[in-house]
């Protein structure tokens, strides 16, 4: 019973790692704007927003289209991330499959094909970052573009002055 826990967790693991920057492909807003600037949103993946919608590689690649160095950035960052997503998912397989093998047979497991799947999930892991970076900085060349960085901000701030104390707000 434990044997075929294992082997499911693998098999979600390898199929969770293929899958874990989908977010490229995502659906999103119908129509897209090349004249509004692009929201940046980082967290544990980073998004890229337009009007509150999120915007997938197809349609961050069709809001940049009138800037060539940012249709530049984006191609290099699609072909960067399909190459780590062909690695990563190359990779986890040839982990995943001579560990499951072997506890579910009892024979050795095969160290060349692990370690060959490590060392393309060495390379393809921060290639993914690469081709993130690449997309953010396509959106900063269009929003730099469009004459804003990051959409719309507000800063509220304390100053002093000789005739007192006062609040500063700037949008």
């Amino acid at each position: 019973m434990h044997k075929h826990i294992l082997f499911i967790g693998l098999f979600f693991l390898v199929t969770f790692n293929a899958f874990a920057q989908d977010d490229f492909e995502d659906e999103a807003a119908d129509t897209v704007s090349t004249t509004l600037p692009i929201t940046i949103r980082k967290g544990l993946f980073t998004s890229f927003y337009q009007n509150n919608e999120k915007l997938s590689t197809s349609l961050l690649q069709e809001v940049v289209v009138k800037s060539p160095e940012a249709v530049s950035e984006m191609k290099r960052a699609r072909k960067n991330y399909l190459t780590a997503v062909a690695l990563n998912t190359a990779g986890s397989f040839m982990v995943a499959y001579p560990i499951a093998s072997s506890v579910l047979s009892g024979s050795k497991i095969n160290w060349k094909l692990t370690g060959l799947g490590v060392a393309m999930l060495a390379v393809g892991i921060p290639l993914s970052r690469v081709a993130t970076k690449r997309a953010v900085n396509a959106a900063e060349i269009h929003n730099r573009r469009v004459g804003n960085s990051t959409g719309y901000k507000s800063n509220l701030k304390m100053n002093f002055a000789p005739t007192g104390a006062g609040f500063s707000w700037t949008f």
